[in-house]
């Protein structure tokens, strides 16, 4: 494991599609190094084609392979998943109507 895997966990996380390669990997898969652009950041590679920073995140619902579009914050924690599967959430003004 390097220094920067842990530390950007929270950016990675997910499924991912090289759009290289099409090959779908989880977030533990990818090569994580240090860019040598900017010592504050990262960059991320396909295992592989080894294309860098060529990446889409994929939806979250198992088995779905299509494009994240949006993103929910839910009871659960976040959720990044295609129009399809957006999770339902409660609508602010269904807060205030209890009030």
């Amino acid at each position: 494991m390097s220094e920067y895997e842990g530390k950007y966990d929270k950016r990675l996380l997910g499924i991912w599609r090289c759009d290289n390669c099409d090959e779908v990997s989880k977030s533990s898969d990818l090569l994580i190094a240090p860019s040598p652009f900017d010592k504050k950041d990262i960059v991320v590679g396909c295992q592989h084609c080894n294309g860098i920073n060529q990446f889409t995140a994929l939806c979250d619902a198992d088995g779905c392979l299509r494009p994240a579009t949006i993103g929910t914050l839910t009871p659960d924690g976040y959720r990044r998943t295609c129009s399809e599967h957006r999770p339902e959430t409660k609508e602010v003004s269904d807060e205030y109507d209890s009030l």
